[in-house]
């Protein structure tokens, strides 16, 4: 179980799919009566469900319910703030991660560009307090999974900004 502020997920294992299933759903049967005891609800509407598998195909799953709501089943999902893909590739997250920083570097784009007045300290320091971190988040955690391309999809962006910004794109 991994929790953080209101978020819960709950991790189970096993090299079969439906076997996956079966012991997620025996945990949240005995998450509940433990929550109920707490005076804490899971919210059955917003609850959704994904399996990872970093070999063969994903077939699809037992139903899982909670308090007798079927949850969604997802190709990918978001937890706090990272995207997370059945084959655990982040490809999904990095290209969610170029459009974020793609629309922060337009909003920017009068104060970072040639043709802005600022000094390139100025609008290296803008994208280091503005893009950069959007670009970062959660990097210690994805980037050793992170196929070439998309570790070459952020480098490319990245150099792309600070080009612009200092005049040399």
């Amino acid at each position: 179980m991994a929790l953080y502020a209101d978020d819960t997920a709950l991790l189970c294992e096993s090299r079969r799919q439906h076997q996956a299933a079966t012991y997620l759903q025996r945990a949240i049967d005995m998450l509940l009566p433990f929550l109920t005891r707490k005076h804490l609800h899971i919210n059955a509407a917003k609850t959704q469900t994904m399996m990872f598998n970093r070999g063969s195909r994903l077939t699809n799953a037992t139903e899982i319910t909670v308090e007798g709501t079927p949850c969604r089943w997802l190709r990918a999902l978001t937890y706090l703030g990272v995207t997370l893909d059945p084959g655990l590739h982040f490809h999904t997250h990095t290209r969610m991660t170029q459009e974020k920083a793609t629309t922060a570097s337009r909003q920017l784009y009068a104060l970072i560009s040639r043709r802005s007045p600022l000094f390139p300290e100025v609008k290296l320091l803008l994208f280091k307090t503005c893009i950069r971190p959007i670009l970062t988040y959660a990097a210690p955690i994805i980037t050793p999974y992170l196929s070439k391309t998309s570790w070459k999809v952020l480098q490319v962006f990245q150099n792309k900004i600070i080009k612009a910004a200092i005049g040399k794109g």
